[in-house]
This record gives structure tokens, sequence and C-alpha cells, in this order.
């Protein structure tokens, strides 16, 4: 008998610890499937605004990129050796030594935009102003491109945009290179400008940084006495015109290097070697370079 009682007991405590083991369960569940469900809301609530944030980089960047680059246009220089040949010899096909395409991966003819959309009057009246103060002279800038994303901004042909009237006496720098600074701040500083932000040191496209001082040649014979040379000098030097060309960075971004160093970038430089030795600045570009709205067909 008092096996079967005690058998009977412990039938009612198993009895009773599944019973609470149900309870425990039914109990619990319904909490992890509403915790699961909670989570599962706040991963989709997540992932909307991280795709929300995205989508507004995205706009921020396109126009930054846009209001950079609305001051100029940009046409690829076609390559000397491929100008007119239709041969697809490799050899042909190579850029000789002395031309700046056998260095770069890239070349760009700049023009600035004087009638920009949205542009005012005052702004018209100051690109007339300018072209009179120049004489009409308008320099055909270049903008290479390295095939590491520096972009190397020079003068352009000067001996085909300088007229035979003027002298290159000289070239005066107006801008500054940028603060050396580590990798992590030049993303940072990238990204900020992609932003919208506003970041120390950057130069835009149409930011001038340097000058050509040009001056008229006077060529006309003096038939006075010689007891009138020092006079005559004198008259000459104060009716000589000085004619200054600005220098565009053509570039939206952080100047690297400029060519000042050492006083080392002569007027000679300019005009025999403007388009490699005789450059004006190195620029690393934010962003991609040039915007494909803006380049020319």
């Amino acid at each position: 008998m008092n096996d079967n009682e005690n058998n009977d007991n412990n039938t009612t405590e198993d009895c009773t610890v599944l019973e609470k083991i149900e309870e425990v369960k039914s109990t619990t569940e319904p909490t992890l499937l509403s915790s699961l469900v909670d989570k599962s809301k706040g991963t989709t609530t997540t992932t909307a605004m991280t795709t929300h944030n995205n989508k507004k980089r995205k706009r921020a960047y396109g126009e930054s990129m846009i209001a950079a680059y609305s001051s100029v246009s940009f046409e690829p220089v076609v390559k000397r050796d491929r100008k007119n040949n239709n041969n697809n010899d490799e050899k042909n096909d190579s850029s000789p030594p002395d031309s700046p395409s056998f260095f770069f991966s890239s070349s760009y003819t700049v023009t600035p935009l004087l009638s920009s959309p949205g542009s005012s009057s005052s702004s018209s009246e100051a690109a007339t102003t300018r072209d009179d103060e120049t004489r009409g002279i308008k320099i055909q800038q270049i903008v290479h491109q390295h095939i590491n994303g520096l972009c190397i901004v020079t003068a352009g042909q000067l001996s085909k945009s300088i007229p035979s009237s003027l002298t290159l006496q000289s070239i005066r720098f107006v801008a500054k290179e940028a603060p050396p600074c580590s990798a992590a701040m030049k993303r940072k500083r990238i990204t900020k400008m992609m932003k919208g932000g506003t970041v120390d040191d950057v130069v835009h496209p149409s930011t001038v940084i340097a000058e050509l001082i040009l001056e008229e040649n006077n060529n006309n014979n003096n038939n006075d006495n010689n007891d009138n040379t020092e006079d005559n000098n004198t008259k000459e030097i104060q009716e000589k015109e000085t004619i200054i060309i600005p220098l565009y960075a053509c570039v939206w971004g952080t100047i690297m290097e400029l060519n000042n160093r050492n006083n080392e970038l002569t007027p000679k430089i300019l005009l025999d070697d403007p388009l490699l030795d005789g450059h004006i600045a190195i620029i690393l570009p934010s962003g991609t370079f040039p915007p494909e709205r803006n380049s020319a067909v």
C-alpha cells in the first residue's frame, strides 16, 4: 500500500511540474514573439531612416558638384597622335614622349562661362569690364588629370594666346597651398564638401590662383636728340601699358602644390613648356573630375 501511495504522490508532483512548465511557455512565447516583432519593426525603421539619409546625401552631393562647376565647361583634348590616325596599331596608338598625353590619362580645355543660369546683370557688367581690362585676351587653360586622380592646372599654349604686341613679363601667384594633413583628415574634408559644408583652404573653378603680367611692346623709333635720351626713356616707361590676365583653378578641390618654389617658374618656361614644367598648380579634386554634366561632347 505504501508503495502505491508513493507512486500516486510522484505522479501528482510530475503533473504539477508539467503544468508549471506549460504556464511558463504560454507566458514566455508571446513575450518573445512581441519582442521579435518590436525588434523587426525597429530594424525596418532604422533601415528606412538610413535609406532616407543616403538619398539626402546623394542629393547634397549632386547639388554641391553642380554649384561648384557652374562657372566652367570642359572639352576633352584630342591626342595629337590619334587625331588623324585610323589604324589600330599599338605603336601608332601610343603617345610620343614629348606629348602631355604620354604622362596623363586625360586632358581638358577649360572655358569660363560668362553667362550661367541665374546670373545677374551686375555679373555680366563685371565680365565686360574684365574683357576691357584684358583687351579681350582669352587664355585657353588646360587641365591634365594624372592616373592617380591629381589634376595639373596649366596656362595652356600661351604662345598662341598672347599677341605679338605684348610681352610676358612675369607671373604672380595669389593663392596659397593648403596646409598638410593626414589621409583621414582629407577624407573628412572631402565628405564635408560633398555635403555642402564650408571647408577652409578650398578653391573653386572660378578662383584666381595666379596672374600673368603682360607689358605692351614699344617699337616706336625715337628721332629726338641725344641730349633728351633720359627724358625719352622716362616717357616710354610711363606710356607702356600693363595688362593682367587671371589664371583660374579650374578644379574644385585643394591645392597640393604651387609651382612657385625658388622662383623657378620664369616667363621663358611658361612660353616654352607651359604644359609640363610650366604648370601652375597641382590640385586634389573633390569628387569626380570633370563632372559629366559639364563635359563637352
